[in-house]
């Protein structure tokens, strides 16, 4: 079965406990009845989602250390970290430059830089 078939299948998927056409519980394919009957338990109720993991309330962010970075071209060049959204402006007359780690490999990337 490919993907397309599998994306219409579970389209068509309706599960007992909602649905209020049971006649379209007989019109479905094949492929969307053993879909459904993957999800469903065998006396036909929905099976339930595991516990979510408890998470700490209070979210820290890693530690971003800066790198330094050697902007290899001559003209004036400004760019934004795509993760820390921090600017950084480079030129021939300072090539080197501290840039925040997160942003370490989209800078790279663009090929203008190379790593002290």
């Amino acid at each position: 079965m490919c993907c397309g078939q599998k994306r219409s299948a579970l389209r068509s998927i309706t599960f007992p406990s909602t649905s209020s056409h049971p006649a379209r519980q007989q019109n479905q394919s094949p492929a969307a009845r053993r879909l459904q009957m993957a999800y469903t338990a065998p006396d036909r109720s929905v099976v339930a989602a595991p516990e979510p993991r408890s998470r700490p309330s209070v979210m820290q962010k890693p530690e971003r250390s800066p790198v330094s970075l050697r902007y290899v071209r001559t003209a004036p060049l400004r760019v934004v970290g795509e993760v820390s959204r921090q600017s950084y402006q480079f030129s021939g007359s300072a090539p080197i430059q501290s840039v925040d780690s997160s942003d370490l490999l989209q800078l790279l990337s663009l090929g203008y830089f190379s790593r002290v």
